[in-house]
């Protein structure tokens, strides 16, 4: 992902009030230039890899790998508002980015911790192979063998 394909994503993302427990935890998510160029440095800075996810040349996503090391890693997902949801682009997303995870960055093993509240990601990582081994008060915890 480009600072460029950064800011295409950003400028229209919405929160999903549907991930908060409580309604007075939801912030609506205002754009800010320099706190989208700040953020690909900050996570590039961080050895994580950030994947564009692309739909008739928009920016409409993004996969985020983290904490590549031992041929494992952690994967995160988003989609920029709800226009992309529940429509297969994010399952068709993770698959592709699970391929480039075994044949480019050779790995073996991704985890992904994902809000309790959050039901179409559960839906997602079940529907892609994922296998729930953990949870904590917030998150459910998965992984996968590739």
């Amino acid at each position: 992902m480009t600072k460029e394909d950064a800011h295409k994503l950003f400028i229209v993302f919405k929160n999903d009030k549907s991930l908060f427990e409580r309604e007075e935890d939801y912030k609506e998510y205002k754009y800010s230039f320099d706190e989208v160029d700040n953020y690909v440095l900050n996570q590039t800075n961080k050895g994580y890899i950030l994947l564009s996810i692309k739909y008739n040349e928009d920016v409409i996503g993004e996969i985020r790998f983290k904490g590549v090391e031992n041929s494992c890693s952690e994967i995160g997902i988003i989609l920029k508002n709800d226009e992309y949801k529940n429509k297969g682009i994010g399952t068709l997303a993770l698959k592709k980015a699970l391929e480039y995870a075994k044949y480019e960055l050779k790995l073996t093993r991704i985890a992904a911790s994902i809000l309790k509240t959050n039901k179409r990601s559960q839906h997602i990582f079940n529907k892609t192979g994922f296998v729930l081994f953990d949870e904590d008060n917030h998150f459910y915890k998965y992984y996968i063998n590739i």
